[in-house]
């Protein structure tokens, strides 16, 4: 790759102890192969001009990524929030500017006796060793030397109103844990376009990550609510929700819709 080039990165994201102790002992891909992508492979989650283009796959014992930015690698490496939200927020900065806009082929081998985590777990920060191995990855392959400090930024705190949370848990038995292949997955959520709408079993954490795709900043849970809850979001997008900028669909033309922040 002709990228030996220094990156110095400031994240205003925290890695926990338990991460940090995982990549001192190092863990990597036992074998890896970057390559610079073919300008017609195409575009990947974010597309082609944002900086959180392309998005690992997890296939057997494989990490493949095809046409991702370095950017994206560096929000899940080091991440707790998608990479849309640390771009939105700032919580990535320095470096040269083709950690955002070159894209790479990746392919990489999961050592054998690692534990088993789905795309979904990556891309929420819930994979510490693997994580660990993107890090030397970035280290040995991008030259990526870190520097972390604290940043001041604007979010959104999610609490409960006062006399508490009047949510339902949802029925044992009604939604399956991950990753069995049957039912609605417990903590999973589907968001169509079309509607802005439909939140199904899931948990806060899982609401909560819903929020910060969809919100201009990111979105701290602050209820200490626990459970899987079925809940249903039927809203019109405004000038502080990131799906602002999309036309709006055929559902909403009658301008009926609450704004996301009076349906939440």
């Amino acid at each position: 790759m002709n990228h030996a080039i220094l990156v110095a990165i400031v994240l205003g994201v925290t890695v926990s102890s338990a991460q940090e102790k995982r990549t001192e002992q190092r863990l990597e891909f036992a074998v890896a192969s970057v390559k610079p992508a073919q300008p017609a492979s195409g575009g990947g989650r974010g597309g082609t001009t944002g900086p959180c283009a392309g998005f690992p796959r997890l296939e057997s014992n494989r990490l493949v990524a095809r046409n991702v930015s370095t950017y994206t690698l560096i929000a899940l490496a080091y991440g707790k929030r998608q990479c849309d939200v640390a771009a939105r927020a700032g919580l990535i900065s320095g470096g040269p500017a083709w950690v955002s806009t070159e894209r790479f082929e990746i392919q990489a081998l999961i050592p054998q006796g690692s534990p088993g985590y789905t795309a979904e777990d990556l891309r929420r920060g819930n994979a510490p060793p693997l994580q660990a191995m993107l890090q030397k990855l970035l280290a040995d392959r991008f030259k990526l030397i870190l520097r972390r400090e604290m940043k001041q930024t604007s979010v959104y705190e999610l609490t409960t109103a006062r006399g508490g949370s009047k949510l339902q848990a949802l029925e044992e038995g009604k939604c399956t844990p991950r990753p069995s292949p049957e039912g609605p997955k417990c903590g999973s959520y589907s968001l169509r376009f079309g509607l802005f709408s439909a939140f199904a079993g899931g948990n806060f954490d899982s609401f909560t990550y819903l929020l910060n795709l969809l919100l201009d900043r990111p979105v701290i849970d602050k209820t200490g609510i626990m459970g899987i809850f079925d809940i249903v979001l039927k809203f019109a997008p405004d000038e502080r929700s990131a799906l602002a900028e999309l036309p709006p669909s055929p559902a909403q033309v009658d301008g009926t819709d609450p704004s996301i922040f009076t349906a939440v």
